[in-house]
């Protein structure tokens, strides 16, 4: 009898084993490294309006212009200014700047509107003149080499979608340009 019990062990040991392999099997594990890189919060801030000053009723012939490089203006009077904003992001990373151009001006009267196709110019850093920079075409994606970035907007002025305006209405006419800056990952 004792030969019996030291048997049926050793088959019961037997048995199993084949289940204590597969067990092994069917657990595995392996590790992942997670990583982030983290960017400033994008901000962009107006520092200034864009503003032609005084011009004619007949911009058909006298297209105004505000150039954002070099600071001049033509077929205007009195006081102007180009636009001016500050993008505030993460050196070395890569961005993009769009806006939503051409902008129609509207005003009094019966023939008001007028269009506003802005122009871009911009460099890297802050810059504290009135214009500058090197022209900066948007939907154009390029890398910061600062944290800021300046952005001068000029352009010019034309009757409703390119066409005349000789007879505008006197009076001011306003309309809202606005810059848009958003990081590109790759």
């Amino acid at each position: 009898m004792k030969n019996l019990k030291v048997l049926t062990i050793a088959v019961g040991l037997l048995c199993l084993q084949p289940y204590a392999l597969f067990a092994q099997v069917i657990s595995d594990n392996a590790d992942a490294t997670v990583t982030t890189f983290v960017i400033n919060e994008m901000n962009v801030t107006k520092l200034t309006d864009i503003d032609f000053g005084f011009i004619t009723s007949d911009i058909s012939t006298n297209s105004p212009l505000l150039d954002s490089e070099n600071g001049t203006s033509s077929n205007q009077s009195g006081v102007f200014s180009i636009g001016k904003f500050e993008v505030n992001a993460t050196n070395g990373q890569s961005i993009e700047l769009s806006d939503n151009s051409p902008v129609t001006l509207t005003g009094p009267g019966s023939v008001t509107e007028i269009d506003f196709n802005a122009t871009l110019s911009g460099m890297n850093g802050t810059d504290g003149s009135d214009f500058g920079g090197s022209s900066v075409n948007t939907g154009n994606s390029f890398t910061l080499t600062d944290d800021n970035y300046t952005v001068w907007v000029g352009g010019n002025l034309t009757g409703v979608g390119g066409s005349g305006g000789s007879s505008l209405t006197v009076g001011e006419h306003t309309g809202t340009y606005t810059l848009t800056v958003e990081y590109v990952f790759n």
